[in-house]
């Protein structure tokens, strides 16, 4: 009888502890509860920092690759213009190429033609002429020369530079080309310009000549030729 009194005791002890139990064991799963609650609102707060950092990149990226897209459309038309820029000065410098060609080409037939023209007799002739152009050009000029009678008288065949200069020593020493020293002071001295001029027969037996004051070798060329005039005496003809 008294081991059941005991046991009942016990039974309505336990009975009796139970609630207490249980509350606290409820506490611990609210505890446990707000804890993971907190800890879900931590996670998604960095989830939607996460979001907002993606969205942000993804928005720079777009920005980004919408500038390296246009970047690369300027580059694109950029190298389109370089091309027709070269393409146009490659053309001009084919052109200007084929123009120095031709010009050379001109070059060396003008050239071509020098060389010839210099062979020629009528270079030859005029030979004085182009002498006495140097000097007129380098010395001063104290007296005006018609070129049109140097011509006249360089290209008639009366006038031999080499024969009259080695025949007048003097000429070589004054500086001045053959036929110039011939106009200016060989003539007034009685000098021939060559064995088939005589100066001196030509102004004695035409004073008309000598009034003139007309250089006799050129007036013979202009007007005693024709004239049938002589410019030689009869033994030297």
């Amino acid at each position: 009888m008294v081991n059941k009194l005991n046991s009942r005791a016990v039974a309505k002890k336990a009975l009796l502890k139970q609630p207490t139990n249980a509350q606290e064991h409820l506490k611990v799963l609210q505890h446990q509860l707000r804890r993971q609650r907190l800890e879900i609102e931590a996670l998604q707060q960095r989830i939607e920092m996460k979001e907002q950092q993606v969205a942000s990149q993804q928005t720079d990226y777009e920005v980004r690759v919408s500038e390296l897209v246009k970047h690369n459309e300027e580059l694109e038309v950029n190298i389109t213009e370089r091309f027709s820029e070269l393409a146009i000065i490659t053309r001009h410098a084919e052109h200007l190429l084929r123009s120095l060609q031709h010009r050379e080409q001109q070059l060396q037939q003008a050239k071509n033609r020098v060389h010839k023209l210099k062979k020629t007799a009528s270079w030859k002739l005029t030979t004085p002429i182009r002498a006495l152009g140097r000097a007129l050009k380098d010395a001063p000029k104290t007296k005006s020369l018609n070129m049109k009678n140097i011509e006249y008288i360089a290209t008639s065949g009366l006038f031999d530079e080499v024969w009259y200069q080695n025949s007048y020593p003097e000429v070589k020493e004054s500086g001045l080309c053959a036929i110039e020293h011939y106009i200016k002071i060989g003539a007034n001295k009685g000098y021939n310009p060559s064995v088939l001029f005589d100066t001196n027969w030509y102004l004695t037996n035409y004073e008309d000549v000598v009034q003139s004051a007309i250089n006799p070798l050129l007036h013979y060329i202009l007007y005693g030729k024709a004239e049938q005039r002589h410019c030689l005496s009869d033994n030297m003809r």
